[in-house]
C-alpha cells in the first residue's frame, strides 16, 4: 500500500494505525485523571502519538526531514538488482516475518505460561529457551549465563515485592 508515495507492508500500516489508536486513547482517557496525575500519560502518548504519525506520513516530508526521523541518510534502492540480490532481499524478508510471527506466538506463550505456573518459573524457562536458541548456552559463557540468570530472577523479584504482587506462584500452582 502506498502513502505519499511510500510504500507499506499491510501489516506495517496496521501496527502503526493501532499504535495510534493507543496513543490517542491514552490521550483521551487521561482527560478524566487528575491534573497532576495527566503529566505521565502526557509525556508517553503525546509524542508516541506525533512519531507515530510522523512515521506514516513520511511520504510528504522533505528528504532531509525523514533522513532525522530514520537517524541516518535515505539510501535510495536501484530499481535494477540482480538475480541473486533480489533472491536475497526476497529470502531475508521471509525470515523477518517468520521472526516476527514467532516472536508474536513466543510472546503470547510467556503470558500463558506465567499465569498458569507463576512468573519466576516461566521467566526461567524462558530465558533457558532464549540461551539455548541463541547459541549463548556454552559451556565457557557458562558462568555469565548464570550470573544473567540470578540478575534477571532478583529484578523479577524485585519487581514483585515493589508492586506488593505475588508473582511466586501461577493457577496451576496455586490450589492447596
Amino acid at each position: 500500500m502506498k502513502i505519499a508515495g511510500t510504500k507499506f507492508k499491510t501489516e506495517e500500516l496496521l501496527l502503526c494505525l493501532l499504535i495510534s489508536i493507543f496513543f490517542l486513547l491514552l490521550i483521551i482517557g487521561a482527560k478524566n485523571f487528575e491534573p497532576t496525575a495527566r503529566f505521565f500519560p502526557y509525556v508517553l502518548a503525546i509524542p508516541g502519538f506525533v512519531m507515530t504519525l510522523l512515521y506514516i506520513m513520511r511520504g510528504y516530508l522533505p528528504p532531509k526531514v525523514n533522513d532525522v526521523i530514520r537517524g541516518a541518510p535515505a539510501i535510495k534502492e536501484s530499481k535494477e538488482l540482480s538475480e541473486p540480490a533480489r533472491q536475497l532481499k526476497k529470502d531475508n524478508e521471509k525470515r523477518a516475518t517468520i521472526i516476527s510471527y514467532a516472536l508474536f506466538i513466543a510472546v503470547f506463550l510467556y503470558i500463558v505460561v506465567s499465569y498458569l505456573v507463576g512468573f519466576y518459573l516461566s521467566t526461567l524457562a524462558f530465558l533457558l529457551i532464549h540461551l539455548h536458541f541463541s547459541r549463548s548456552f556454552k559451556p565457557k559463557s557458562l558462568l555469565g549465563n548464570i550470573v544473567l540468570i540470578i540478575v534477571l530472577l532478583g529484578m523479577v523479584y524485585l519487581f514483585d515485592t515493589a508492586f506488593g504482587y505475588h508473582f511466586d506462584r501461577g493457577a496451576l500452582l496455586s490450589f492447596p
